[in-house]
């Protein structure tokens, strides 16, 4: 069932805007990029000059100053791609960075760093995770002390999106010896800085995603570069968060429904035993929980957009999305996996592949334990 907003115009003329990007620019080489595991750079370019970078950003800061709704419809047509890695890597860009800049950074920061980034000119990463601490982002150990005028940047992240390919890194880092969230702050860091080592990781899926291990080595980084002061970092980083769990629910959503009807056409075209599968009882009926499910997830996740663009306090029920709709998600194209049967099993078929990307998520913006976990303390359990 399609949201009725989407309708409506102008949301009709924009789904075709980006559904034609995608068409022209993406769909035609997304198994090159896949086999290889690199983007071009100057994809987000085009995607600046069709006005498809911080759509919903105000236009004072560089943006369309168009609705959280049409952000939704970008990411729900990026993920009819199947490029589900670069996909990842613009939604970090868009959905991440680009916000946290516009809520936090300084006039000329934003002149100089925001507006570029915007143009499509150089892509921004968020680095908060740390190996040792995984989604336990309070144990933060990367650490910045103010000397003078510049702060002395010491520590590691690891499994950073855009890592590599990033100009700036948003960084979460610890400005005081105390242990608790209000040591921490973000810290925008230059890649191109002293004494800082990045080395992109190879990953089993999100291929043409950068994933990358960062080393600050004392890297020295000028105290104005602190965004929206040194003991707020953890506050301003927990609702970023939540965009990006909210933007993951509506990408996979779109994953799942892509995958499952493109298994309802194989099981209509394939025959076993004189007849369709799709006649087969056994089949039909997995196949109908599977739809049900998903226009659950979906409904679900089209209401806390609803609360979220009207900026409500929907915290609690984006938790539930990230792991409700994400493990649904994962669920629907690991049965479409077996429907496929051996077909699906081979290295270089789609499903195979967006299978191997979908587990990902799962991990990312927080593990499902630790959804849960948390979702119990808003309960007050």
């Amino acid at each position: 069932m399609q949201y009725p907003l989407f309708s409506q115009e102008p949301y009709r003329t924009f789904r075709k805007t980006v559904r034609d990007f995608v068409v022209e620019e993406i769909e035609p080489h997304v198994d090159q990029w896949e086999r290889q595991e690199h983007f071009p750079n100057e994809l987000l370019k085009l995607m600046a000059g069709k006005n498809l970078i911080g759509v919903s950003l105000p236009k004072d800061k560089g943006g369309q100053g168009l609705s959280f709704w049409h952000e939704v419809i970008l990411a729900e047509e990026l993920a009819k791609s199947k490029l589900v890695g670069w996909a990842m890597s613009y939604l970090a860009h868009t959905n991440m960075a680009l916000p946290l800049l516009v809520k936090l950074a300084s006039p000329k920061q934003q002149a100089d760093i925001l507006m570029p980034a915007v143009k499509g000119e150089f892509y921004l990463s968020l680095a908060a995770t740390e190996f040792q601490n995984g989604s336990d982002l309070v144990s933060t150990k990367t650490e910045a002390v103010l000397q003078g005028d510049k702060f002395l940047v010491s520590g590691e992240k690891k499994y950073i999106t855009n890592g590599s390919v990033a100009k700036y890194l948003i960084t979460l880092v610890r400005t005081k010896s105390d242990k608790n969230i209000w040591s921490l702050g973000l810290l925008l860091v230059p890649t191109d800085v002293d004494k800082i080592g990045i080395t992109k990781l190879k990953t089993s899926g999100l291929k043409t995603s950068d994933t990358a291990e960062i080393k600050f080595l004392q890297c020295e980084i000028p105290k104005d570069y602190i965004l929206g002061g040194s003991q707020r970092g953890f506050y301003y980083l927990l609702n970023g968060l939540m965009r990006e769990r909210l933007m993951g629910a509506v990408a996979l959503n779109t994953l799942a429904e892509q995958v499952l009807e493109q298994t309802i056409t194989y099981l209509k075209d394939k025959v076993r035993f004189s007849e369709p599968l799709s006649r087969k009882q056994v089949i039909r009926h997995r196949v109908a929980e599977l739809a049900s499910r998903l226009e659950a997830a979906k409904q679900f996740t089209y209401n806390v957009c609803a609360g979220f663009e009207k900026e409500e306090q929907v915290d609690q029920e984006i938790i539930m999305l990230k792991i409700y709709c994400y493990e649904t998600s994962q669920d629907i194209i690991k049965e479409c996996v077996h429907l496929f049967g051996a077909e699906a099993f081979m290295q270089n078929h789609w499903l195979a592949r967006i299978y191997k990307d979908s587990q990902a998520f799962t991990l990312a913006a927080g593990t499902s334990e630790v959804m849960r976990d948390l979702l119990a303390g808003m309960m007050r359990l």
